[in-house]
Order: C-alpha cells, then sequence, then structure tokens
C-alpha cells in the first residue's frame, strides 16, 4: 500500500488522511455505546479523550473539530520525543494552563492543541499499576493478568534513566527497551485527559530530580 512507506506524493498523503479520519470515526462510534463494567451491569462512556497530532496533525484536526467535546488533538513533549515540554509561564487569551500540560490555540486550523508532558505522564502512568487497587490513583485491568501480556509490555516498553556522558554531564529521560509502546502512550494520554478534567491521579508523584554535573562533583568530595 503506498500509505506504509515515505509520504512521496500527494496522493499518498491524501489516502493515508482518509485512513486516518476513517479509523477515528470508527473509533468514535464503538465508543459511543460505553464499556460495561465488570461484574456489573453497569457501564462506563467515554469523557474526554486526547488524540495524537504528532505525526498527521491535518486529519486529527478535521476530526477532533466535528467532536471537539469529546475528542482534542495533543502532542507529547519530553525526552523520547526530543524535543522537551515546557510549561507556559502564564495564562493568556490564546492557552489554557493545567498540571503538565497546556492547550494553545491553533488560529490556521481554529482548534486548540494540548501539549503534553510525555516524561511527567508516562511517569505518572507506569506508577499507577503499583499503587495499591482501590486506593486514589490507581490503575487495574479486568480479568486475569495473563489476558494483558502484550498490554503489558507496551507499558513497559520505555524506561526512565540516567546516565553520565563524559564532557556533557549526566543525561536522562526515557529510552525504549521495546519498538511497541503505543498502548504506553494510549494510556498516557489517558491519565492526561484525566488530569484536564479535574480529576486526581495518583498522589503527585514527582518524576526524578534532574542532577547536575556540578552537584555531583560536589557531592563525591563530600564523601571523600
Amino acid at each position: 500500500s503506498p500509505t506504509t512507506g515515505k509520504l512521496t506524493s500527494e496522493e499518498n498523503r491524501e489516502e493515508l488522511a482518509a485512513a486516518i479520519n476513517t479509523a477515528l470515526l470508527e473509533f468514535r462510534d464503538a465508543v459511543a455505546d460505553g464499556f460495561p463494567i465488570e461484574n456489573t451491569e453497569d457501564k462506563k462512556y467515554l469523557d474526554l479523550a486526547f488524540v495524537d497530532a504528532g505525526w498527521q496533525d491535518i486529519p486529527v484536526y478535521d476530526f477532533c473539530r466535528m467532536t471537539v467535546k469529546k475528542f482534542r488533538p495533543s502532542k507529547g513533549f519530553g525526552s523520547s520525543h526530543k524535543i522537551n515540554y515546557r510549561a507556559p509561564k502564564s495564562k493568556g487569551k490564546d492557552r489554557i494552563v493545567g498540571f503538565n500540560w497546556a492547550g494553545y490555540w491553533q488560529p490556521e486550523h481554529r482548534i486548540i492543541l494540548y501539549h503534553i508532558n510525555s516524561d511527567f505522564w508516562k511517569m505518572q502512568t507506569q506508577n499507577a499499576f503499583i499503587v495499591n487497587a482501590g486506593n486514589p490513583g490507581s490503575l487495574t485491568l479486568p480479568g486475569k493478568p495473563s489476558d494483558h501480556t502484550k498490554y503489558s509490555n507496551h507499558i513497559l516498553a520505555e524506561k526512565w534513566t540516567r546516565e553520565f556522558i563524559p564532557g556533557k554531564g549526566v543525561k536522562e529521560g526515557y529510552k525504549r527497551i521495546r519498538v511497541e509502546n503505543h498502548f504506553l502512550d494510549a494510556t498516557e494520554y489517558a491519565t492526561a485527559a484525566a488530569s484536564a478534567l479535574g480529576l486526581k491521579t495518583v498522589n503527585n508523584p514527582k518524576q526524578p530530580k534532574k542532577i547536575s554535573l556540578a552537584k555531583l562533583q560536589a557531592e563525591r568530595k563530600a564523601t571523600r
């Protein structure tokens, strides 16, 4: 298929955009009926979804403009995206400032694009699975653990690491240890969306503080 390789022609781009739009509409229709709650007759319904616009933004913008109340375009920033997240210094008419996320008005596309602090929300997501089930901020999965092997592998596809690089100092961030990490990204965005709705997720775990080379040298001198 011409959509699986590089986008070398306008025809390919249009075909890809149409495929993305179709997939998003199918997902919208699939979740409209809600999700069954295990061991009950009740259902949960989608309140808000951040849709990743980092790869193909135009079809995502087009889709979200039709469903802006529940689907909003977003883009992750952090160590695994090569561009770090920068929190806005202040609120303004063209932005919404949240907790490790911010929305910026895109006048050309007439929609708000949400910037996500991927490093924070990935760590938030991974931490949530080690919080005791039922406690505030915990994430649990229905069924047996063996039902979710693939999902678990995705959640653990990236690991926070620190390494000392001679001449450059300490480099830290998420490092991918498996190729497939789609469910980690999806859950990270969902956790950020929950925060945007005002829900408190995990007890505000902080990502590891960055350690400077000067601080490392001072600590070494203190221990001699």
